[in-house]
């Protein structure tokens, strides 16, 4: 099976024409000729190219806004998936194979997830840009992660939507496969015959409760509380807390809200004076933000796992929590 490589480097680069783009990218000419002749590489990549470069920057300047950093990463993992994990080329896939890449996108590989964002290539002088060996299509913030809101979703589906008009339109395919998916929910698409969201039940969330009610650290103790007041809207545990807003809780979850606050060194009912925020960073500021909470959360799950695991729990029980405490792969 080929190895992963970079298919596409700058804005700038990017537009380059073809012989001028390879003598740019030494040895990308020779990775791609590695694959069989059938899958039609350089045909799909000098259309993926040109497809790419369409969101660049207008003036030339090197810029590389959103739209061109989005497009390159949705593309260059389809076309690497396509290639690699299927062997089929882009232009012949269907509307089944298009759901696998979704399905692909929600869970890859951990030889496909990097620990960080990273270059693609690196400019070395009078050779060119360079394959950085550390690169990979995914990359995670803190755990490995997931295809997690129906915004990333429907990104991916909008920009192979978009690829797939454009080779119609070149008469390179004759089908679309990724349209009509945008009528559908991120919930609507299958993992292993799981839900995206992996099948997450109150029981598993449950399991986080009992697990956080046992550690005596006193580190966990906001993750306990957030997830308590989550277990009665599991889908906020699986997408995040959005914003600030007023929670009342009813009170089965006095128990956290008890134990959070004597964490912090307050009594343990607010008294009506109180100017205490409900949240706090550990360094004291007030509030945290929506990643501030998918971490906290996320390190309490991660404790979760690790007891479960340790308990002997078949990975078919385990893994719709795993996914859970996976963060949102970061579009590089």
């Amino acid at each position: 099976m080929p190895s992963l490589h970079p298919l596409f480097s700058g804005a700038t680069s990017i537009a380059l024409n073809t012989p001028d783009y390879y003598q740019a990218h030494p040895g990308l000419a020779t990775y791609l000729a590695g694959f069989e002749p059938s899958l039609n590489v350089l045909q799909c990549m000098d259309a993926a190219r040109e497809f790419i470069s369409s969101y660049a920057s207008p003036n030339g300047a090197g810029e590389t806004p959103s739209s061109f950093r989005s497009s390159r990463v949705v593309i260059e993992r389809l076309l690497l998936w396509a290639w690699i994990i299927k062997n089929k080329s882009v232009e012949t896939l269907g509307y089944e194979e298009f759901r696998e890449f979704i399905a692909f996108s929600s869970a890859p590989p951990s030889h496909w997830i990097g620990d960080v964002a990273r270059h693609r290539f690196r400019w070395v002088e009078d050779v060119g840009y360079l394959a950085n060996p550390a690169w990979r299509p995914f990359c995670k913030p803190i755990y490995d992660g997931g295809l997690r809101t129906q915004s990333m979703f429907e990104l991916i589906v909008t920009y192979c939507a978009s690829f797939y008009d454009f080779l119609i339109n070149k008469r390179v395919c004759n089908i679309n496969p990724a349209r009509n998916f945008e009528k559908l929910t991120i919930q609507s698409l299958t993992v292993v015959s799981k839900p995206i969201d992996r099948g997450l039940t109150a029981w598993h969330v449950d399991e986080v409760l009992r697990v956080g009610t046992s550690l005596t650290c006193g580190r966990h103790e906001r993750a306990l509380f957030v997830v308590a007041i989550a277990k009665d809207g599991i889908h906020y545990l699986v997408e995040g807390l959005r914003g600030t807003q007023v929670v009342t809780t009813p009170a089965i979850f006095h128990t956290y809200l008890e134990r959070y606050r004597l964490s912090r060194g307050l009594p343990r009912v607010p008294p009506a004076c109180e100017m205490e925020p409900l949240l706090m960073t550990g360094h004291g500021r007030a509030g945290l933000t929506q990643r501030q909470i998918r971490n906290i959360v996320n390190e309490l799950v991660h404790v979760t796992i690790q007891e479960m695991e340790d308990k002997g729990c078949a990975s078919d029980v385990t893994a719709p929590l795993k996914s859970a405490c996976m963060d949102s792969i970061l579009l590089s």
